[in-house]
């Protein structure tokens, strides 16, 4: 049964220069209230690539060859999601045991 509850999906982008500054370069919403499938069909994510954050997942792309830049991805769940749910998106999101330290 698919959760439709609006979930968002924020970026974040980091360059070789922004990260001597500690910042990102570029941040914000890709998306707001979409459905999960939706949220992870943006991101081109798929399968146990995320990381479970607590309240919500993040997948860290790698390097671009060219250019350097890192993308990040969050996926955030409503604030209303019961744990039996939460848990059910982290083990298709995250497979088992993907979580930030």
């Amino acid at each position: 049964m698919a959760i439709k509850r609006p979930f968002n999906v924020t970026f974040e982008v980091v360059t070789p220069e922004s990260s001597e500054h500690g910042e990102a370069a570029e941040s914000g919403f890709l998306a707001e209230s979409v459905s999960l499938s939706d949220a992870v069909a943006m991101t081109h994510v798929y399968g146990p690539a995320w990381i479970d954050c607590g309240n919500w997942f993040t997948y860290t792309g790698e390097a671009c060859f060219l250019t350097g830049e890192v993308t990040s991805f969050s996926i955030h769940p409503p604030r209303s999601i019961s744990r039996a749910s939460y848990a059910r998106i982290a083990r298709a999101l995250c497979g088992s045991g993907r979580r930030a330290a």
